[in-house]
């Protein structure tokens, strides 16, 4: 019997797991695009896509309890140079609760990572980041990504 009970909580903790992925998912695309600027120097594309009423945190969100994006990079000889450029509509708003105004982007936001690199034809890492809308915010969520250098 307990080992039953015990199946059937882990079944439902890993469905409502799955749950939450599909759910951020179905919320936000991502596009990673690696544009060569040097011999070893590149930017780097993250475009996020949302669905009406989501909105993902701006690297300065605001508050310190807040997930804004962050960008990994797998391979040691990939170095980012500086902080991400955002371009997209940020909004600032005031929230109950908080004492500093929440920035956010809406829509589309494409960050930009100036990276320095080794002889990669591609770079490979993951982007972890937050989305909410009106009601909620989901687990934080982190997307892998590989993108050619052209």
């Amino acid at each position: 019997m307990k080992k039953l009970f015990i199946t059937l909580s882990l079944a439902i903790i890993s469905l409502g797991l799955s749950a939450q992925a599909s759910a951020n998912a179905s919320q936000i695309k991502w596009t990673v695009v690696a544009k060569k600027t040097g011999a070893n120097t590149a930017e780097v594309y993250f475009k996020a896509t949302l669905a009406p009423t989501w909105h993902i945190w701006s690297q300065d969100a605001g508050d310190d309890m807040l997930i804004p994006p962050t960008f990994t990079f797998k391979d040691k000889d990939v170095v980012p140079n500086g902080k991400a450029r955002e371009i997209g509509k940020k909004i600032s708003k005031a929230e109950e609760g908080f004492k500093n105004k929440l920035n956010y982007y809406e829509g589309t936001v494409v960050f930009v990572q100036k990276v320095k690199f080794g002889k990669q034809k591609s770079i490979t890492g993951s982007i972890n980041y937050q989305i909410c809308d009106p009601k909620r915010c989901l687990p934080p969520t982190d997307f892998e990504f590989n993108a050619a250098v052209k």
